[in-house]
């Protein structure tokens, strides 16, 4: 009887102990690790090819992925984690065209954030002026140009800023909420390579694609679209001085040339006028002359100009010296802006000195004799003749008049 009173009083403890311990592991489950956490957030998103995947840190400030990965969430800043797509999207755009620096310690969603600020152009997240992008990009020295909004046709729009290499900065409106919009820049290499809509995303949490495919829905919602542009960069006209077709006549007293110059990357509408200029050894402008231009074979640039006093119908009335060096300089008047066609450089010729009309020995001696109708005092036919200097060098006194 003792024996069976020990066995059930030992029966009852076990019994008290069991359920305690049973109770303990249920209520206490492990808690998930957050690295068990970020692992199921990518499985959510690996329909999506596995190179499109980034994990960046949410609220680091570190832009340093590169403008193509920027995504808000990775800003210092709550609101523009928050509502920072459209500034992300028009850093992108000024990294991509050039106007702003890739090096994410000069230039970054947030450096311009903060701009946007300082400068007033953020209310309340919300852009005051589409033309922001425009103004940073000429403190830089640096030209965009913002070509307004299109609020139709939608499509057509994009492709035809694709084909166009604009930048195309498009609003989903996804809700009727003020707030219920979302902006992206439009990737246009993908989406031309592809034959579809792609855009560079940009998301609050710290895990997004770089680009996504804009179609369906995200295209259905599309209400406007915003058009940048990079000018084309100025084209530097050249005009080319041909030596080998210069005209050069020149006479005891004028001058006449011709000058051909062939131009390149000029409209003809641009060329206003060429002039020419005459000028002593000493580089004076002695004369000038300007006219319109007579354009040959499209891209050719030919003129004559007559130097010479003596007529009213030359170009540059000046009669030259004999004996005297002169230089010629033609230009072009282009673009409001005068553009020497002669290579930099004048064209120099010497005008040939006055040569006798006589070159006999005979009459040389008998244009020195005084001719019969000349009335001569006696000192005069006492005084000897000057000395003539011959073609052949030597001199002759011509025997004194009668």
């Amino acid at each position: 009887m003792r024996k069976l009173l020990c066995l059930l009083l030992g029966l009852l403890m076990v019994l008290s102990v069991l359920p305690a311990s049973f109770a303990e592991e249920t209520i206490e489950p492990e808690e998930p690790s957050s690295e068990n956490t970020a692992e199921e957030t990518i499985d959510a998103v690996s329909d999506q090819p596995e190179e499109t995947i980034e994990t960046i840190g949410v609220g680091t400030g570190d832009w340093s992925n590169g403008c193509g990965w920027w995504s808000q969430g990775q800003s210092i800043y709550y609101d523009m984690r928050q509502w920072g797509c459209l500034v992300v999207a028009q850093a992108k755009m000024l990294v991509m065209s050039g106007a702003a620096s890739s090096n994410t310690s000069v230039f970054n969603p947030d450096i311009y954030y903060e701009w946007l600020l300082n400068n007033g152009y953020l209310n309340e997240m919300v852009l005051q002026n589409f033309n922001a992008p425009v103004v940073y990009a000429q403190q830089l020295g640096k030209q965009l140009v913002f070509e307004g909004p299109t609020y139709s046709g939608i499509s057509d729009k994009i492709w035809a800023n694709i084909n166009a290499d604009k930048y195309s900065i498009v609003k989903e409106q996804w809700g009727s909420g003020e707030y219920d919009t979302h902006w992206v820049l439009i990737n246009n290499g993908a989406s031309k390579e592809l034959g579809y809509f792609r855009a560079f995303a940009s998301y609050p949490d710290n895990h997004y694609m770089g680009t996504q495919d804009w179609t369906g829905d995200y295209l259905n919602n599309t209400t406007i679209v915003m058009t940048y542009s990079v000018p084309s960069a100025p084209v530097t006209p050249t005009f080319t001085f041909n030596e080998d077709n210069k005209k050069l006549e020149i006479g005891e007293t004028y001058a006449q040339f011709g000058f051909y110059n062939v131009y390149a990357n000029v409209p003809l509408s641009d060329i206003t006028a060429i002039g020419c200029e005459l000028y002593n050894a000493g580089g004076t402008v002695l004369a000038s002359h300007e006219e319109e231009p007579y354009i040959v074979g499209g891209d050719h640039l030919v003129h004559y100009w007559l130097v010479d006093g003596s007529k009213d119908s030359a170009d540059i009335r000046y009669t030259l010296i004999p004996g005297e060096t002169y230089r010629i300089r033609t230009y072009v008047t282009y673009g409001g802006k005068s553009i020497i066609t002669t290579t930099g450089r004048s064209q120099p010729f010497i005008v040939p000195a006055r040569l006798p009309s006589i070159r006999t020995e005979e009459a040389f001696l008998k244009r020195a004799k005084p001719s019969k109708s000349e009335t001569c005092t006696e000192p005069c036919r006492r005084r000897r003749a000057p000395a003539i200097r011959l073609p052949d060098g030597t001199q002759k006194r011509p025997a004194a008049a009668r």
